[in-house]
């Protein structure tokens, strides 16, 4: 597991690299899943993870988990993918008001 790390480490330093989160609905209710995520990312976040693109959606948790993750991790650079309609800019600018 160590050569996977450093090798993401050394590509993290190289280069910029977004990753892209397209969530199922259950991580927006599921709170065992929720928490997954978060370990997981928390994990790259300390190899050096700097991007995250997390795709717009119409559930009603949206906002909250977006909203968690800037609380979480300030220092991330978080944008919204798939911005398609009034309510997707709405909520992406609500959220970037932190």
């Amino acid at each position: 597991m160590n050569n996977k790390e450093d090798s993401f480490l050394e590509f993290l330093k190289m280069e910029s690299f977004f990753l892209l989160i397209k969530p199922e609905d259950s991580i927006y209710t599921n709170t065992s899943i929720r928490n997954s995520f978060f370990e997981d990312l928390e994990n790259l976040v300390k190899l050096g993870l700097k991007n995250i693109e997390i795709s717009w959606s119409n559930n009603e948790n949206w906002f909250d988990f977006v909203s968690d993750i800037k609380i979480k991790y300030p220092r991330i650079n978080l944008g919204s993918a798939s911005i398609v309609n009034k309510q997707s800019i709405e909520d992406f600018s609500q959220k970037n008001r932190f």
